[in-house]
């Protein structure tokens, strides 16, 4: 069976659509590459959910588009976009620390 996101960590602690877009997304994060959105792990869930340590094979595919499509709508907006290119350079530096300590095995 393949989990959407947070089905996994989070059972009806709050009401699904008021949760904030980070939440939703969750685990993962839209990163720029190339141009373009691609969904990526959030290596910061590392330590607090499953699904990080399971990989990308892990999650109903359905999601992971979704996950897209909101990284480019999001990329769209200026303010948004440079939101983007921070995250993504955060996780660009937590994989090459994580690297650097042998963490990711």
């Amino acid at each position: 069976t393949r989990l959407v996101g947070s089905e996994m960590c989070i059972r009806d602690s709050c009401r699904r659509e008021e949760r904030p877009l980070s939440c939703r997304l969750f685990p993962l994060l839209p990163l720029i590459r190339q141009g373009g959105v691609i969904p990526a792990m959030d290596r910061r869930g590392r330590s607090v959910c499953p699904l990080v340590r399971q990989g990308m094979d892990a999650l109903d595919p359905a999601f992971v588009a979704a996950v897209a499509r909101a990284g480019e709508a999001l990329l769209a907006e200026a303010e948004q976009a440079a939101f983007l290119r921070m995250l993504t350079a955060e996780q660009d530096e937590w994989a090459r620390l994580s690297q650097a300590l042998g963490a990711e095995r």
